[in-house]
């Protein structure tokens, strides 16, 4: 230990003297720095508090008026989603009403007045009633089509109206009949403009329709969405001009282009456009309100407008939305002077707290300037008196050397508490240091320390903390209120103490045992206990420490360990599979049932036996060898061969060899036999019937080949005689095509006699009469093409058009319906292209028009009629063909599509038409045609 030089002692400064200056100076120094960034901070604070209060009472301000817009677009779009439901149920409840006075009328005169005046007496009841503002009224048509009332246009009375289209094309009583027919009554939508209106815009409209039963009527009345809108509208205007809220706020709404609905709180009528309204500083406020309903959401704008009570504009913040089917723009905001009125109050009042705040934190300044002062007196008194007893002290009990060197320290008690310190300090330091080290690892590890001395309670005199691991305290243990015995798991508590018992009484000094025990939370634990004794003077038992170890994990590895041994063994012996397993010398170490079953060795006869020898003759050994010699050398063999029992039976097996293989090193060899002698033999007998039905199958294909040939040749002969028939049709088709231009070449001819005769014969004339003649002929050679183009046979199929198709089939036997007066109507709902023979396509169109034509003609109708619809239903295409000539005889409805069955007379049918069609669509087109009865006539149906 250095000592201390004393004379350099005098020179050193006293410390307490300078802890009592440097003190006073530090607090001066603290004191006035900590007051001006004190008072600095608390005026930043308020700077920015009055800020903060100015923006979030704006914010409020501003969600206060976006929620009451959301607000107010909520109820309008509630209102908007009523629209069409409402207008629904007001037609549906306004064609009931009319429904129930024409069942009136009719139960009440059904009896005593014929059909045509009960309908008068229900037109003329119905004919006035007006409602929805007299915009809507009720209309009357049979089920035919025929218009029996309609208000507004009494001249279409007993009109046929099915063909009356809308703006989009849509055959609207069509749509009518049609649902009637399904349903009995429903809704309709068409597109038109509204009658007696100047201008002629489309608006969509939905009529509802219902059947009148007794009369075959349906009643109807439809009216447009655009006049339910406004009065929609108009309820929507009037709530939103009662909404109020605070002292300045309202609701007010604008059309896209600057028409005022509702200003100020007010609903506006009829006024004029304010696109160019202009606030004080030059601010467009209806074309600034348009470009914030550009966005979905909305938003914010600031312009100047006056306020309810006043007459001024103030800045004012707003915020719009947009109604875009409506085109409204609804919006509503706050005036920017109110909030600057409640900033300034909140100003006035902020000033006055910094004012407060700033005298009270100077007053504290100088308080703790006089008591540091005090203080420091005081302490500097008291650390010298008390540094001189530490000296004293450490200098009596340290007796080793110091590491510090006392000549470079300044303050004399320093050098001297130094000396002692610095050695006292690194023992202890090293001493806690190593302790804590112990005790943290032993604390925080897996085993749990315990000892008790030899008394007759076995209270624990130590358990360590770790015992927490289990849910209990240690404190539990030492104090007697838990005995270790006590949370030992019920059934293994009396083998355990017994252990115990036996290891006290005998002369061994150490005890290991395993049992379960249950935590504070009711879990099982698997320990491990190792316990010594301790021993007196006298050699007896002192005491006993050790310790518990939790070995859960291992005895649940240990018992799933010991069951999949188990299960693996009781797979293997009651597999139904013959296995042997072998060492790498081909000798048997074990096998299960079925392999003794089926060799007819037991396991003690097996074992330690040469696989490839025990079952195999003499000639297979080579065979055996090669066999085990692969799978020894790491690979799979499978292969099926002749093995022998014990009685040297032969048996057909099926052998697979599988290596068994533990860290990259070949162990042993699995090898699994499986009787496939049953098999075998009836592989045997199958060869032998595959060979009997092969040399059956070439006899059976013959006799097919033959038979499809002749069942070609006949629908050859019936292809043949259909359209030998079909000719005769087209014959008289291309004399009716031709019977008009014919007329009209005849006419021109004759008009070249009288204009030479007139003296009109001039080279002008000729050129108009010539142009004219050869139009005719060009008309007469393409209704040749077209009929010839029908007649060729065509073998390759060919994508075509299914509406050209039938388009031009019509050209061709439109002039003979005409001459029936049988109208044909063709509407393409989505046009299809095909694979297929287009002709026969044409040919399957014409025999059914033929058919219907010769209905129409036997059941003489008063309005012959034909329509065809072409439509795409899963991407096929589905043709109608339906008529109102009476429709099929039931009993023959099943056998229309039979070869030659007709029912003309005198010869006029060969019943081929219909059958041909069937066989073209669905053997050559793969399609499908059907036939049915419909309310007046029959439908056919082709999908292809």
């Amino acid at each position: 230990m250095r000592g201390i030089d004393v004379g350099k002692k005098d020179k050193r400064i006293k410390l307490w003297k300078q802890i009592l200056k440097y003190s006073i100076y530090t607090t001066v120094l603290l004191a006035v720095l900590l007051g001006f960034f004190g008072i600095d901070s608390v005026h930043r604070r308020y700077k920015k508090d009055l800020q903060e209060f100015r923006n979030s009472y704006l914010e409020s301000q501003k969600n206060r008026v976006k929620h009451e817009v959301e607000n107010a677009l909520r109820y309008i779009n509630f209102k908007k989603a009523q629209t069409e439901q409402q207008l629904k149920e007001q037609l549906k409840k306004r064609v009931y009403e009319a429904y129930s006075i024409a069942q009136n009328i009719y139960e009440e005169n059904k009896q005593t007045k014929s059909k045509a005046e009960i309908k008068k007496l229900i037109i003329d009841a119905l004919r006035p009633i007006r409602f929805n503002n007299d915009r809507s009224y009720y209309y009357i048509v049979n089920l035919q089509g025929v218009q029996q009332m309609y208000p507004l246009e009494p001249d279409n009375v007993d009109k046929d109206i099915q063909n009356r289209q809308d703006y989009k094309g849509k055959n609207v009583i069509r749509d009518e009949l049609r649902v009637i027919n399904e349903f009995g009554e429903g809704f309709v939508r068409d597109y038109s403009s509204k009658l007696g209106a100047e201008s002629k815009k489309i608006y969509p409209k939905i009529s509802f329709v219902k059947e009148f039963e007794p009369l075959n009527w349906y009643i109807g009345t439809g009216e447009y969405l655009d006049n339910v809108k406004q009065d929609i509208q108009k309820v929507v205007l009037q709530l939103l001009s009662s909404i109020r809220f605070d002292k300045q706020g309202y609701i007010f709404v604008n059309t896209y282009d600057g028409i005022p609905l509702i200003r100020d709180g007010e609903i506006l009528k009829d006024a004029a456009s304010s696109w160019e309204l202009t606030d004080p500083n030059g601010v467009k406020v209806l074309q600034l309100q348009r470009e914030a309903v550009r966005s979905p959401k909305g938003n914010f704008i600031e312009y100047s407008w006056r306020k309810l009570d006043g007459q001024e504009p103030v800045p004012k913040i707003s915020f719009i939305m947009g109604v875009p089917d409506w085109q409204w723009m609804v919006g509503s905001g706050v005036y920017l002077d109110d909030l600057e009125a409640v900033v300034s109050v909140r100003r006035k009042e902020i000033n006055q707290e910094l004012f407060k705040t700033v005298s009270q934190i100077i007053i504290i300044l100088i308080a703790v300037l006089i008591l540091v002062y005090l203080f420091t007196n005081y302490l500097a008194q008291k650390i010298k008196y008390n540094f001189n007893i530490l000296s004293d002290f450490f200098r009596s009990v340290v007796k080793s050397p110091s590491y510090l060197q006392p000549e470079k320290l300044k303050y004399e008690e320093f050098a001297q508490l130094g000396e002692t310190v610095n050695k006292m300090l690194e023992k202890r330091l090293q001493a806690e240091k190593q302790l804590a080290e112990e005790r943290e690892l032993f604390i925080s590890g897996p085993v749990i320390t315990f000892k008790w001395y030899v008394r007759e309670n076995w209270q624990l005199e130590y358990i360590s903390p770790n015992i927490e691991q289990f849910g209990y305290e240690y404190k539990d243990f030492t104090t007697g209120s838990i005995q270790l015995s006590q949370i030992i798991y019920p059934q293994d508590r009396t083998r355990a103490m017994a252990e115990i018992d036996e290891f006290i009484k005998s002369d061994k000094e150490l005890l290991e045992q395993d049992f379960r025990i249950i935590t504070k939370d009711k879990r099982i634990v698997w320990v491990y206990d190792r316990m010594k004794m301790k021993r007196d003077e006298q050699g007896n038992v002192s005491s006993y420490y050790g310790y518990l170890i939790d070995i859960t994990v291992r005895k649940k590895a240990e018992i799933e360990i010991e069951n999949e041994k188990a299960y693996l063994e009781n797979l293997f012996e009651n597999s139904p599979e013959c296995i042997v397993l072998v060492d790498k010398h081909s000798r048997i170490i074990k096998c299960n049932k079925s392999f003794t079953t089926l060799f007819g060795y037991s396991s003690e006869e097996v074992k330690g036996k040469n696989l490839d020898y025990l079952i195999t003759k003499s000639e297979q050994i080579s065979q055996a060898v090669e066999l085990t010699a692969k799978a020894e050398n790491g690979e799979r063999v499978f292969t099926e061969t002749i093995r022998y029992n014990k009685e040297g039976k032969p048996i057909y097996v099926s052998i697979l060899g599988v290596p068994i293989i533990f860290s990259d090193r070949e162990l042993e060899v699995y090898a699994i036999y499986r009787d496939i002698t049953k098999r075998k033999v009836a592989e045997e007998k199958l060869r032998k019937t595959n060979e009997e039905l092969k040399q059956l199958k070439q006899n059976l294909e013959k006799k097919v080949e033959k038979a499809v040939n002749d069942i070609r040749e006949k629908d050859q002969m019936l292809m043949v005689q259909s359209r030998q028939a079909a000719m005769g049709e087209m014959i008289g088709n291309i004399a009716h095509q031709w019977r008009q231009p014919l007329n009209g070449l005849g006419l021109l001819i004759q008009d070249f006699q009288e204009a030479y005769e007139f003296g009109e014969l001039d080279e002008k004339y000729l050129e108009k009469q010539t142009e004219k003649g050869m139009q005719l002929i060009q008309y007469l050679s393409d209704t040749i093409d077209d009929f010839r183009n029908f007649f060729k046979p065509v073998t390759k199929n060919k994508v075509f058009s299914i509406a050209d198709t039938v388009r031009k089939t019509i050209t061709m036997v439109e002039s003979s319906f005409r001459d029936h007066n049988i109208k044909i109507d063709f509407q393409v709902e989505e046009d299809v292209k095909i694979m297929g023979l287009r002709n026969q396509f044409s040919q399957v169109i014409i025999n059914i028009l033929n058919n219907t034509k010769d209905a129409f003609a036997e059941h003489e109708v008063e309005k012959p009629q034909v329509w065809l619809h072409l439509s795409k239903i899963d991407g096929k295409a589905k043709l109608s063909i339906r008529d109102n000539a009476g429709g099929i005889p039931p009993q023959i409805k099943d056998k229309i599509f039979n070869s030659y069955f007709t029912t003309k007379q005198d010869n006029k049918g060969t019943g081929l038409g219909l059958f041909m069609s069937k066989t073209i669509i669905e053997k050559k087109m793969n399609g499908k045609i059907t036939a049915e009865n419909i309310a007046d006539g029959a439908e056919f149906i082709i999908v292809v």
